[in-house]
């Protein structure tokens, strides 16, 4: 679940000279956990929650308040645009999955705003978990994406033992032309977290044996 989310962050996390303002709703419970997860990355962004550079809603909160899950979708999308006039810029809601309803108009609904959203300017980030019963939904969602990105844990040998990696794919990428290595293979080392204050490493394919 860790490094599912890790990219997610990774995104989400500003830096000084970005030039972003995050609008980022987080399926973690409370700000601790927030920040443990943040701080796992090897990054601090609280100068930015207290500018108002990276504002925080938890979603845990909103699927409390909201019993019937196809209005959670209703409400995060009367989020954005508000957010956008306000100069928010980049939009992130991780994860979704608990909202997903049975009828997926909402969920379909949702990302029709935030495609006409994007046009003007506004980056939405979207992630949940994908299963077999939701393989149609990704299938129509990746036609209104111009991002599709898949995350994927494997387990590879390395030498003479098994190693667990994750697996970041591209889909699908509008505007460009499909690439021959459309994937990147990572995992968290928290040595590196140590040494030199990061903590994913991408690991070459050449150190892994097909």
């Amino acid at each position: 679940m860790q490094e599912r989310a890790l990219p997610v962050r990774r995104f989400s996390s500003p830096r000084p000279g970005q030039g972003l303002n995050i609008a980022y709703y987080t399926s973690l419970q409370s700000a601790d956990d927030l920040s443990s997860q943040i701080s796992s990355l090897g990054l601090d962004v609280m100068k930015q929650i207290e500018s108002g550079q990276f504002k925080v809603t938890f979603l845990s909160q909103l699927y409390r308040r909201q019993l019937d899950s196809a209005k959670v979708f209703a409400v995060l999308a009367g989020h954005m645009a508000p957010l956008f006039q306000e100069g928010i810029n980049f939009v992130i809601f991780d994860d979704v999955t608990p909202a997903i309803p049975d009828d997926h108009d909402s969920v379909l609904n949702f990302f029709v705003r935030s495609h006409k959203l994007s046009r003007l300017g506004l980056t939405v980030l979207s992630s949940f978990r994908s299963s077999i019963s939701k393989r149609r939904l990704i299938d129509q969602l990746r036609d209104l994406v111009d991002v599709h990105l898949n995350l994927s844990v494997e387990v590879q040998p390395k030498g003479r033992r098994m190693e667990v990696f994750s697996k970041l794919e591209v889909k699908k990428n509008d505007g460009l032309l499909p690439a021959f290595d459309n994937k990147v293979m990572f995992r968290v080392n928290r040595r590196l977290l140590r040494l030199e204050n990061r903590s994913l490493e991408v690991v070459p394919a050449t150190e892994l044996v097909s």
